[in-house]
């Protein structure tokens, strides 16, 4: 799972590149699976699942919520980071729902994604991975 978190790392450098290119759709896609990637690294470093655990889990949830998996992994980290800060659960939650909006519009919105849709996703995804970083760990 190592492999997630180098990915994570080189999505906010593609979302940061691609930003100063004026290519803002993809940066806001890199963006969000910069986070995803780390989130779902943090299962295995943090919270100690396997591989096949997290499956089970997301297939599990999947059946149950009838829900993605993407959700399911913010669904997951809102949950475990709510035990221990309320106040962080919902900076989270608030920030990850923000910048999932914007990969949505980005990826299948026939609408422009300007600049300032773009800045905004690269600081969600930063102001995420700082917090992830401190409360996990990582």
């Amino acid at each position: 799972m190592k492999g997630l978190k180098n990915k994570s790392e080189i999505n906010i450098a593609a979302a940061k590149y691609l930003h100063e290119k004026d290519y803002y759709a993809p940066s806001v896609h890199c963006s969000y699976y910069s986070c995803l990637q780390l989130i779902k690294y943090s299962l295995n470093s943090h919270f100690r699942l396997s591989e096949k655990e997290i499956e089970i889990k997301i297939n599990k949830y999947k059946n149950t919520k009838k829900d993605g998996s993407h959700n399911f992994f913010i669904s997951y980290l809102f949950k475990a980071l709510k035990s221990t800060s309320i106040k962080e659960s919902v900076d989270f939650n608030n920030k990850i729902n923000l910048l999932k909006k914007h990969r949505v519009s980005a990826d299948y919105s026939k609408n422009e994604i300007l600049y300032n849709v773009s800045n905004s996703a690269i600081t969600l995804s930063n102001e995420i991975t700082t917090l992830l970083k401190k409360n996990l760990k990582l």
